[in-house]
């Protein structure tokens, strides 16, 4: 029942905030989108644009933005030069600058045909808001002294980047995946509650700068950072569920 009511908070915060729940990750621009680091500009995005960022390599996001196009911009398996980026209110976010070998995606849906384009690039990380950057949101959410108000933010926060829930024994468990492209994904964080307690946050990759009461391991990858009291029984019995979860989810 308790895993029921978080999970069912959950799903209100998705319905609350549909765009957001699937790219937690904000522009602040306009910003100039790239083919690598310090390479040629591909598309300027405006500021307010959400993507799918992965962690930064030497201050540099790789990151995926979806966008809907006109069709007569697309040409020979190419989006031309000048095309504009649409949101799905067909707002305009964004402009090439050269032309993008990409694949269109074309859907039939409510009296309408639809278009739209899934392009990756780079840009640096002073073109993301960092309050929308994953990793620091969480080290900001997690010192909140106040339990009700970190928590309460922590629900928002699963909302806005599309965390995907699941239940493993008593245990509420968010997951966030780290998507390569649209067919492969590695997960990047875990979040897990029992009943309305964060019992811990594992995190694979960069270590989180956060004050825990005590820290492990889940798997080999996974740095574990627990915020509510295990005896060692119970992280052994916690340890040895969370790996099994993450062989069936990895």
């Amino acid at each position: 029942m308790k895993n029921s009511i978080l999970y069912l908070l959950f799903l209100i915060l998705l319905v609350l905030n549909p765009l957001q729940s699937i790219y937690g990750q904000q522009i602040d621009g306009p910003a100039n989108c790239r083919d690598g680091i310090n390479g040629e500009i591909l598309y300027v995005l405006e500021d307010s644009t959400f993507i799918y960022a992965r962690e930064p390599e030497d201050n540099w996001f790789k990151i995926r933005v979806d966008a809907h196009v006109d069709e007569k911009d697309y040409k020979n398996g190419h989006l031309v030069k000048g095309a504009k980026l649409y949101d799905i209110n067909g707002k305009v976010i964004g402009v090439l600058q050269k032309d993008i070998e990409t694949y269109l995606d074309k859907w039939y849906a409510g009296g309408k045909n639809y278009t739209a384009v899934h392009i990756e690039s780079y840009t640096f990380k002073s073109n993301i808001r960092n309050s929308t950057i994953l990793e620091r949101e969480i080290e900001r959410i997690v010192s909140i002294e106040d339990d009700y108000e970190r928590n309460e933010e922590l629900k928002e926060l699963i909302s806005l980047f599309g965390f995907q829930y699941h239940s493993v024994s008593d245990y509420s468990v968010f997951t966030y995946y780290e998507y390569d492209n649209q067919l492969t994904c590695d997960i990047r964080m875990f979040i897990y509650f029992d009943n309305h307690d964060l019992i811990g946050i594992a995190k694979g990759g960069r270590k989180l700068n956060i004050k825990s009461i005590d820290r492990g391991k889940i798997d080999y990858e996974f740095d574990i950072y627990y915020f509510f009291p295990l005896t060692e029984n119970a992280k052994q019995q916690f340890v040895e569920k969370m790996d099994k979860y993450f062989l069936l989810r990895a």
